[in-house]
């Protein structure tokens, strides 16, 4: 266990991003001013000149009516309204109680005051030779440097790095010690390609048409923003906890990851840094519509979407070039063409306005060479390549940086295709296509890695059996899969990755000046990559979150093991 002898102190933060619940209860003497109407429009109603015969029955009529109106029917209806009135006093306490668990949880993850401090004798496994733009995964020079110090300074960047025994000594009055003798330090981890409306329980229940429409639209309440909000506050620490300390969202059910990356930015809370997407721009009837995705019928449409995205926050935008595996309906469904290349090309030019990246669900050879001629900036996912395709992704010069990168999500889809329906819950259409898939992603990306081509890296979070805290076991399989080295696999989850987003002389590495991005372990990664699933230490733009322990889902992990 680390010696933890810094201490910070905390500053309450009022939760600025959870509006103040409605409280205010609907008119509820509807029934009181109708019942009085009620008796009288009986009351008025007029025997006069009527024949005996019928005046007598209309009277014993009206009696009869009257008699019902005071002894049954008006009771009722004073019933119902107080029904209605508790209804409503329960609703809104039910969003009070909501929206005080969101306040408890935004106040659990308050700021703390940055404290200087040093991580003494630590070994660091990092590459601290190849420059930021060195960004060829089989280049690496990532190897261990035993028995160093890493200084943080009050600004949160790293001051000094080098042996402990010339650094030690040397650190000034009021730096804490950290020690982590027989400790390992990585950089922070990056991830990609994260969503953050599950947790990586199976979703066949919510890629119904009917649900996902029924979800669309409280999600559109204000309640519903909240819950978004409440869900990627919890999973985007959960995703901190576990080491991850960038991270860019790909298909957000709003503007709710958007918020939570302001939260961070501003200091009010601590958290990784994000790049939120906002929800993904598709064609109309498109992967993901309507629940994460926006839809467009043509470049005007595109373009109108694009500029939403910003104006809300975006910090990154996502397109879908082709259709996708977990809502699709029919064999084949999954990489078929959808967005244009010429609304893809509007969307790019838009963000790249506004210096923001473009990614692109792409699941065919087609829908990735309509995304790269149109200038976007990483493919997700990806398929097998030809030498266009290949050419494209080395040199793009519609490319916000020149080139685009191939971002593989293998999680998602290997634990699609390699474990039991039982396990995945998947209907037999999207696993046949998912099954198609993967296949191509994996060729593609063993081909991108041959070719020399910037291969980036994600997880794919919330869909199914990938979950927040398991960026670690995307490393693994990029081994099993796609024979990585270990070395690889986390040179690509750091140093690539930074670079991809055109952070690579900020993040992605320890060394002086760069931000206190890291991640302490009990053993070395190098030799074995599980020890990222228990880390002892995250420190996040120089704040420690000691013991940062994760509530895990034992089901899904036992699951996953199958993979091995």
């Amino acid at each position: 266990m680390l010696d933890n002898t810094a201490q910070n102190s905390n500053n309450g933060v009022k939760n600025s991003s959870a509006e103040t619940a409605d409280t205010t209860l609907p008119d509820t003497t509807f029934a009181e001013e109708f019942g009085e109407s009620m008796d009288d429009d009986l009351a008025d109603v007029s025997l006069s000149d009527l024949g005996k015969d019928a005046s007598d029955f209309l009277t014993s009529l009206r009696d009869q009516a009257v008699e019902f109106w005071q002894s049954q029917a008006k009771p009722q209806l004073g019933q119902a309204s107080e029904q209605a009135k508790n209804a409503v006093s329960q609703a809104n306490a039910q969003l009070a109680a909501q929206t005080q668990k969101l306040n408890d949880l935004t106040r659990l993850l308050k700021k703390p005051d940055h404290v200087p401090f040093a991580i003494t004798h630590v070994s660091i496994v990092d590459d601290l030779e190849s420059s930021p733009d060195q960004l060829d995964m089989r280049r690496n020079k990532v190897r261990v440097y035993p028995d160093q110090t890493i200084v943080v300074g009050a600004d949160g960047k790293i001051e000094e790095i080098g042996d402990s025994a010339s650094i030690e000594p040397a650190l000034p009055q009021g730096y804490r010690r950290l020690d982590a003798t027989g400790k390992f330090a990585i950089p922070g981890l990056i991830n990609l390609h994260v969503h953050t409306f599950s947790n990586g329980k199976p979703l066949h229940k919510m890629t119904s048409k009917d649900q996902t429409l029924k979800m669309r639209r409280f999600f559109d309440t204000k309640p519903g923003r909240e819950a978004a909000f409440a869900l990627s506050l919890k999973n985007l620490e959960t995703m901190l906890r576990s080491g991850v300390t960038t991270l860019r969202t790909l298909g957000d059910l709003g503007d709710d990851a958007i918020r939570v990356g302001k939260l961070v930015e501003e200091g009010h809370i601590t958290g990784p840094r994000v790049l939120a997407s906002g929800p993904i721009i598709a064609a109309v009837g498109g992967h993901g519509a309507p629940l994460i995705s926006v839809e467009c019928a043509d470049e005007a449409d595109a373009a109108v979407a694009v500029d939403r995205n910003i104006a809300m926050g975006a910090s990154a935008i996502k397109v879908a070039s082709t259709g996708g595996v977990t809502d699709s309906t029919q064999r084949g469904e999954a990489g078929a063409v959808q967005l244009t290349e010429g609304q893809m090309a509007i969307i790019c030019e838009i963000a790249h306005e506004h210096g923001l990246l473009v990614a692109a669900h792409a699941q065919s050879l087609d829908g990735v060479k309509n995304a790269l001629r149109a200038g976007v900036d990483t493919i997700e996912h990806g398929s097998e390549l030809d030498d266009e395709a290949i050419a494209l992704f080395k040199n793009n010069p519609k490319a916000l940086h020149g080139f685009s990168s191939f971002d593989a999500t293998v999680l998602a889809g290997v634990a699609m295709r390699d474990l039991p329906q039982s396990v995945t819950q998947i209907d037999d259409i999207p696993l046949a296509n998912g099954t198609d898939i993967t296949n191509g992603m994996l060729a593609g990306l063993k081909q991108a890695k041959e070719a020399g081509i910037v291969v980036s890296m994600g997880t794919d979070s919330a869909m199914p059996l990938v979950t927040q805290y398991g960026t670690w076991r995307e490393l693994q399989v990029l081994m099993k899969y796609a024979d990585y080295t270990a070395a690889e696999a986390l040179y690509t989850a750091t140093h690539v990755n930074a670079g991809v987003l055109g952070l690579g002389s900020e993040i992605g590495t320890l060394r002086e000046g760069y931000s206190a991005d890291i991640v302490i372990t009990d053993e070395n990664p190098l030799g074995n990559l599980s020890t990222l699933g228990d880390v002892e230490l995250v420190v996040a733009q120089g704040l420690p979150v000691f013991h940062p322990q994760v509530k895990k889902n034992e089901e899904i992990e036992r699951n996953l093991d199958m993979l091995g």
